[in-house]
């Protein structure tokens, strides 16, 4: 096997061992990007991730929605305590309103099951391709960078033995 350099392995996928800095202290914080988080993402994802995102903006736009929705009952309710509409017109303004929450509560719950499946969906595409590129960069390797390894089978192997 060839030995592939490190500006061909997946992002966060380092030599660290054959000629890199070895980081000693794993306490410390790395931070990740925003870029980081789609590092992974290639255009075939996008029909995935798009509805994702328009869904989930969908479903949050639902909520606002409620509220306003609520005012109304509220307004009928406030009418018929002023005095300005009967009994029979509360009703019907407070059932017409209910109704509409109901249809909210219903097209609320599709929404967030569409978007919540489509972005387990999304994830688990990413963490497919993460993989598979972690494996590719790892059968790639020469066996000498394994042996070189700090931790890992070879390092255990030499603890049991010795």
């Amino acid at each position: 096997m060839t030995h592939t350099s490190s500006s061909a392995q997946p992002p966060g996928f380092e030599d660290n061992a054959t000629g890199g800095e070895e980081q000693d202290d794993p306490d410390i914080a790395v931070r990740a990007s925003w870029k980081s988080m789609f590092a992974f993402t290639a255009t075939r994802h996008l029909r995935t991730f798009i509805p994702a995102w328009i869904l989930a903006t969908a479903a949050g736009a639902i909520k606002p929605t409620v509220s306003i929705f609520s005012g109304f009952i509220f307004d009928v309710i406030a009418q018929y305590v002023a005095g300005s509409i009967g009994h029979a017109a509360l009703m019907r303004g407070v059932s017409k309103w209910c109704v509409v929450l109901v249809g909210l509560g219903v097209a609320s719950w599709i929404l967030n099951s569409a978007f919540f499946a489509l972005w387990v969906t999304f994830g688990e595409i990413q963490a497919k391709n993460v993989r598979e590129k972690m494996l590719a960069g790892l059968l790639n390797r020469d066996m000498e960078w394994y042996d070189l390894r700090k931790d890992g089978v070879s390092s255990l192997l030499v603890r049991i033995q010795t």
